[in-house]
């Protein structure tokens, strides 16, 4: 049985999809984007473009009944690849050993224009 998660305290879908999905102990976080209130974070800074992607699915693990921490797969999309070491500067904010398991991934466009993409995949120990 799968189980929709849902928080005011991440970006609400723009589509026909969910923040996250939990099927037994995993949950499924949709892509997030630097979103804050609803719009693209207006700095350049790719450290900061990153920080929020992960704050965003950070909210969405706690909604879920986790943490960050819990993550276990993390797939990053990106336009410039400066964003690359920004986001090597910002995981120890978020994750400690051992870090989740990832990819990176050069693409040509993002929905919104945006820059940086991250969806996640967690596991709910308290599931």
């Amino acid at each position: 049985m799968k189980r929709k998660i849902t928080t005011n305290n991440a970006p609400m879908p723009s589509g026909n999809y969910s923040q996250a999905i939990q099927v037994d102990n995993l949950v499924f976080i949709s892509g997030q984007l630097p979103l804050k209130d609803g719009d693209l974070i207006s700095d350049n800074e790719p450290v900061k473009h990153c920080r929020q992607c992960l704050i965003n699915i950070s909210n969405i693990c706690i909604a879920a009944g986790g943490e960050i921490n819990d993550v276990v797969k993390l797939n990053v999309y990106y336009t410039d690849v400066r964003f690359s070491q920004a986001l090597d500067e910002v995981l120890p904010e978020f994750f400690h050993e051992p870090y989740p398991a990832r990819i990176r991934l050069g693409v040509s466009t993002i929905s919104k224009n945006a820059q940086i993409e991250v969806d996640a995949i967690m596991y709910n120990k308290n599931e």
